[in-house]
């Protein structure tokens, strides 16, 4: 279990990554849209060799404070 966190963790990290502008939320907002289906299927893929059930997610939140997020979840190991 604490594998699969991690590696969650460490996916949506790399994911992520890019050459991010400053309070640019719209942007960073798109690059996580691009690719939040890429990282839960990394995610899914990895809860299968476990073999494990449940929800993985990925979520945005913008800012320094947790006002509002996008997130997405997807049933895996089922």
């Amino acid at each position: 279990m604490k594998k699969l966190l991690l590696l969650a963790s460490a996916l949506i990290f790399i994911c992520l990554q890019t050459s991010f502008k400053p309070l640019d939320h719209n942007h960073h907002e798109l690059i996580f849209l691009e690719h939040v289906d890429e990282c839960l299927s990394i995610i899914e893929k990895e809860a299968q060799e476990v073999p494990m059930q449940g929800v993985a997610m990925v979520a945005y939140i913008p800012g320094d404070q947790t006002q509002n997020w996008t997130s997405k979840m997807k049933v895996v190991g089922k």
